[in-house]
């Protein structure tokens, strides 16, 4: 494949890759036959709190801004897998981060990535698995000068090497890497649990300043999301989105 096809193709994917960032894929979740959209998003909220063990005003704070069934009902009654797009990186990371709870559940989520790069990733399984018979130095002879990672060539290296020079702060739990210091910190609450932003009003706190902000307008009464048909105003905008499907859609 031609570097110019190659480029072409990374300028589509990556562009993809943004919009679905926030994009989750929950499976194996039971649904009604006829199920809404409206219907589809008060099914997460339950599956929140009943499967991975949040309290009710913990899941009620995480604004889903869309969610749907994905593909076809079929013969066999399995549930379709959902979509659904979180308004906040940070609530969609930490979802993902206590999924654990869902072990031997039969339940699952991932993230919801391109065709392309699904394929790529892949192709990339299979390759690790066909050169794990093989010695460390014959098969990764290239070294990052960053960390420990080893690649089977140097323009593999190279390639993972800029992901350290675009994003130079590494989480000290995980390998997620932020190119600010304040992204890094801000992701490591998730880890450590703390909770620096405190509500103005009462005793809550937040890892995040947006969810705390969101929640202060259960207090000051401040609906900023007017909905497109009527009078009716929100203090999130996937609760406007919810009541226009429901009532106007």
């Amino acid at each position: 494949m031609s570097k110019t096809v190659t480029f072409e193709r990374e300028c589509t994917i990556k562009p993809e890759s943004h919009s679905r960032r926030n994009n989750l894929i929950l499976y194996n979740i039971s649904g009604e036959e006829n199920e809404s959209t409206a219907m589809t998003e008060d099914t997460l909220y339950i599956f929140m709190e009943e499967k991975l063990k949040m309290e009710e005003e913990e899941a009620s704070d995480i604004c889903i801004e869309r969610a749907h069934r994905l593909g076809k009902r079929k013969d066999d009654n399995k549930p379709r897998p959902i979509v659904a797009k979180i308004n906040f990186h940070e609530d969609k990371e930490h979802i993902l981060f206590i999924a654990y709870k869902l072990a031997g559940t039969g339940l699952g989520i991932s993230q919801d990535f391109p065709q392309e790069t699904r394929r790529n990733r892949r192709i990339k399984v299979s390759c690790n698995k066909r050169s794990s018979s093989m010695s460390s130095d014959e098969v990764q002879p290239h070294v990052c000068k960053y960390c420990d990672k080893c690649f089977s060539s140097l323009s593999l290296c190279k390639e993972h090497e800029v992901i350290h020079e675009r994003k130079p702060y590494k989480c000290q739990y995980c390998d997620k890497r932020f190119n600010s210091s304040s992204n890094c910190k801000t992701h490591e609450y998730i880890h450590t649990g703390v909770k620096p932003h405190k509500c103005k009003y009462c005793e809550k706190s937040f890892s995040w300043a947006s969810n705390c902000k969101q929640h202060e307008r259960t207090h000051t009464g401040v609906k900023p999301y007017k909905c497109r048909y009527c009078d009716r105003c929100f203090t999130q905008s996937s609760s406007c989105r919810r009541h226009e499907i429901r009532h106007h859609e």
